[in-house]
């Protein structure tokens, strides 16, 4: 059996710039979309380039799952995302809707991957 996942949540991001320059509405969202697809796609260089030190992740199911509330520094978060896209084939990230306010923005984003452990072939379904 294939198992599927898909997730729709609206994510807060604060400012998830490093060392890049910001200078529109435009581009943070265009960052904060680079991060997140890069986040959850497996492309870690995204954490180095986009991330603070100090960075922060944490998600209430992450007690359920991964017995802690948050993951806390840059190597915590790129161990995240390579286990995530090892776990997770066949991704497609969609963001809806993208909403910035001062150093804010929020996706609006749907998640969509079949479980590598399942050993099936196929492709995700529509939606």
């Amino acid at each position: 059996m294939v198992r599927y996942v898909w997730i729709a949540v609206v994510m807060l991001l604060g400012t998830v710039c490093g060392s890049a320059s910001v200078n529109s509405k435009t581009d943070r969202k265009a960052i904060a979309e680079q991060y997140f697809r890069g986040l959850y796609g497996g492309n870690t260089s995204v954490v180095d380039d986009l991330t603070a030190k100090d960075v922060v992740v944490s998600y209430p199911i992450f007690q359920q799952l991964f017995n802690k509330s948050a993951f806390r520094s840059r190597q915590a978060v790129k161990d995240f995302s390579d286990h995530f896209a090892k776990k997770w084939v066949d991704a497609r990230i969609t963001i809806h809707e993208a909403i910035e306010e001062g150093d804010r923005v929020v996706l609006m984003w749907g998640f969509q991957a079949r479980d590598a452990e399942s050993g099936q072939p196929g492709q995700p379904s529509t939606y």
